[in-house]
């Protein structure tokens, strides 16, 4: 009788088994859709469960590379907020493999979640489902699995309806705003506020509202 191996803490909380799948040669996909304007970013190492790792580092940073210097694009799916088939599972498993997580999950998961609980998974090691990241507020909404890319490209397009230079501004207020003091927050807020103030755009939206029309916004120069 063949003696059964027990499983391991890592399987039995359900990360998979290595295997000996041949990595394909693009580890990061891109897809253009909506006349160039969306780029859809996926990550391809799906035997792996899309784990991190120095090939698909390099090549997302080649990516994105790529994608800013396209200045028709105006949204990249998804970095900004998440958005989660009902399925998902989201895990910081390094410590249970002796590392010390990388890839920026220190300093961004507390951001995302309480910090108590984001610290509970970069110690455990333990994942959360999407149910317990979207009621702890990490993902904005949950979707089953064949309705998720249709929900995600109805978010996408109402971000690429508006002005590019306003939805810029207003994520580098948000992004460079987070930790300052209040008083600083306000002082970079306001300078993107008056560069959106004083831009075409501003005219454009203005006019075609008063005209009663869908505003017509061009590219930003590169």
């Amino acid at each position: 009788m063949n003696e059964v191996k027990p499983q391991t803490r890592m399987q039995r909380i359900g990360y998979r088994e290595p295997t000996d799948a041949t990595e394909p040669d693009q580890l990061v996909l891109v897809e253009y859709v909506s006349d160039g304007r969306i780029a859809i970013i996926t990550l391809n190492r799906p035997h792996a469960d899309n784990a991190i790792t120095t090939g698909l580092a390099a090549q997302l940073i080649e990516v994105l590379e790529t994608i800013a210097a396209r200045v028709a694009v105006r949204v990249a799916i998804s970095t900004d907020f998440i958005v989660a088939s009902d399925d998902a599972v989201f895990g910081q498993p390094e410590a249970m493999v002796g590392l010390s997580a990388g890839g920026g999950s220190p300093v961004l998961l507390p951001r995302v979640l309480p910090p108590g609980k984001a610290m509970q998974m970069l110690m455990t090691g333990e994942p959360i489902t999407a149910k317990e990241a979207h009621r702890l507020g990490m993902v904005n909404e949950l979707h089953p699995k064949a309705e998720l890319m249709d929900a995600v490209l109805g978010i996408a397009e109402k971000i690429v309806a508006n002005s590019p230079t306003a939805v810029q501004a207003v994520k580098h207020a948000v992004q460079m705003g987070q930790g300052e003091p209040v008083e600083q927050a306000v002082a970079i807020m306001m300078d993107e506020h008056w560069r959106s103030v004083v831009h075409p755009d501003r005219v454009e939206g203005i006019l075609a509202f008063n005209e009663n029309r869908e505003p017509e916004y061009v590219d930003p120069d590169f």
